[in-house]
């Protein structure tokens, strides 16, 4: 998950830990990666809090991991709901009553890697390069190690606090630069639980349609840059709470679509792909102006899911997301060519 914020100071730096902790650090690798490896299944329920300039972004999560290839992830903020979920074959982004998703290709590795996935930061553990056991300390009860790394490819220090016993984390916080970004504490574990088949199958609602579909490995920006033909625009300006997610290439029909997931409190995603014909106005579309050019703007009372349509002539946007037009249309006139 990429998370595009401002961070602050951490908590984990000024815990106390405990003197005589007798494990090493390679030891550590070695009994995880024996746990990790014979871990069948589990739930977990946390709770996240992401820092920004604007103040603190809570969220609910919970998740459902089944080896080999299964898992499920719900995160809710402000009475809204996002699920990730992997079939073993596909990955479905979805939210709850809204008739568009998103599907990759787990089988090509191309998913979406689910925000705030326990086992995923185990996993970064594991594959990291060098890590640093800090020590352990208790809290609530239960003895912990605290282990410090920088997982692969990415500029950001994690720091996490493993169960002695299940060598399981229970607190999570990634920073940059000895700042915060956010910090995942597990409030609720059960190890190797029988869970149901269903949680693992998505059913699309009634006339729901794919927006995207067999996307390649999430990418940055930069890597976009060298494979996009045509200008690649970027928002200036981004609603309160909203981040970059994730950045990926489709091609549909014969047309390539850039895709730039924006998540958090005000979600939104914003594709620009070849000029193609213009969309029809149908009854419910309002017409509107975007930055001088004419648009298009449908609003779906139902379930506050807002889509505009326009272009500049070279290239077609498609701006959908739960944020009002004013909004949107800040979002859209604020595109600049990266």
């Amino acid at each position: 998950m990429v998370l595009r914020v401002r961070p602050r100071l951490g908590v984990l730096l000024v815990l106390l830990l405990l003197s005589g902790c007798t494990m090493t650090q390679d030891k550590l690798v070695k009994n995880a990666a024996k746990k990790a490896g014979a871990l069948k299944s589990y739930y977990a329920e946390a709770e996240a809090v992401v820092f920004s300039p604007e103040g603190e972004q809570r969220y609910s999560v919970r998740q459902w991991v089944q080896a080999p290839g299964f898992w499920r992830v719900e995160v809710k903020a402000d009475g809204q709901e996002q699920v990730f979920l992997c079939d073993g074959s596909q990955v479905f982004v979805y939210q709850p009553g809204v008739a568009e998703y998103y599907r990759f290709d787990a089988a090509k590795k191309v998913e979406v890697p689910p925000p705030f996935l326990l086992i995923g930061y185990l996993e970064d553990l594991l594959r990291a390069p060098s890590l640093k056991l800090e020590g352990r300390y208790k809290e609530a009860g239960r003895d912990v190690y605290i282990v410090s790394f920088t997982p692969v490819r990415q500029d950001e220090n994690t720091k996490v606090c493993l169960d002695r016993r299940d060598l399981f984390p229970l607190v999570v916080e990634t920073f940059r630069e000895d700042e915060i970004l956010y910090r995942l504490t597990c409030t609720k574990l059960q190890l190797n639980p029988r869970l149901e088949a269903s949680l693992f199958i998505f059913f699309p609602p009634a006339g729901a349609e794919v927006t995207a579909h067999c996307l390649t490995v999430p990418i940055s920006l930069e890597e976009a840059k060298s494979s996009w033909v045509l200008p690649l625009y970027v928002p200036q300006y981004l609603p309160e709470g909203s981040r970059l997610f994730s950045v990926t290439l489709s091609e549909e029909d014969g047309c390539r679509h850039l895709i730039q997931i924006y998540d958090g409190i005000s979600s939104f995603t914003l594709i620009q792909r070849e000029k193609s014909e213009s969309p029809v106005q149908t009854p419910g579309m309002e017409e509107v102006t975007v930055g001088g050019y004419r648009g298009l703007f449908r609003r779906n009372i139902s379930d506050g899911l807002n889509t505009l349509y326009w272009s500049d002539g070279t290239s077609d946007f498609v701006l959908t997301g739960f944020i009002s037009l004013p909004e949107m249309l800040k979002v859209a006139e604020s595109l600049r060519a990266d």
